[in-house]
């Protein structure tokens, strides 16, 4: 398979619906699993649903940079992509809810850590020469229902996938 940003995309996804074990809902199309006693929806881009207590968002930011061409023939160049995996956890409660919804978010972290260290696995299917995962610090905040009123805690922690594709 030829190197492609395309492709650093699709092998993202794959790792995904393996890691977190999703299957595919047939009447609205979404990857879907439970984790522990909690139902996770697994979505590409930003989510549209806000029922379940897990929502795992690939590609909500992307960035790519475009290096120089190398001097040889024939002057290949390396794109570096960064793909914002965004984990997102709500439960249901008060003030005490928010450090189990820290601690699952980390939970839910740890198998996409883990992935990369695997060797093998970096190259996402051939779709890019290396790739890793940086995780920044996580965002608590009241989770509120579409109208507004709090139910309980959310966490969220955005995992950053840096992969160099080259071309």
């Amino acid at each position: 398979m030829p190197q492609s940003v395309n492709g650093v995309f699709d092998g993202l996804w794959a790792a995904l619906v393996t890691m977190y074990g999703t299957t595919t809902d047939p009447e609205l199309g979404t990857q879907n699993a439970m984790w522990e006693d909690h139902p996770l929806v697994l979505v590409e881009g930003a989510p549209s649903v806000t029922v379940p207590d897990i929502i795992i968002s690939m590609g909500t930011d992307a960035r790519g940079s475009i290096t120089r061409p190398t001097l040889g023939t024939p002057r290949s160049r390396e794109t570096v992509l960064e793909i914002d995996v965004v984990i997102s956890v709500a439960i249901g409660g008060d003030e005490r809810v928010q450090g189990p919804a820290r601690a699952l978010a980390y939970e839910l972290l740890e198998p996409l850590l883990e992935w990369f260290r695997v060797h093998g696995q970096e190259t996402l299917g051939g779709a890019c020469r290396d790739s890793f995962v940086t995780a920044t610090p996580g965002q608590p905040y009241p989770a509120t229902t579409a109208e507004g009123s709090i139910y309980g805690r959310a966490y969220d922690i955005t995992a950053t996938v840096t992969a160099y594709v080259r071309t």
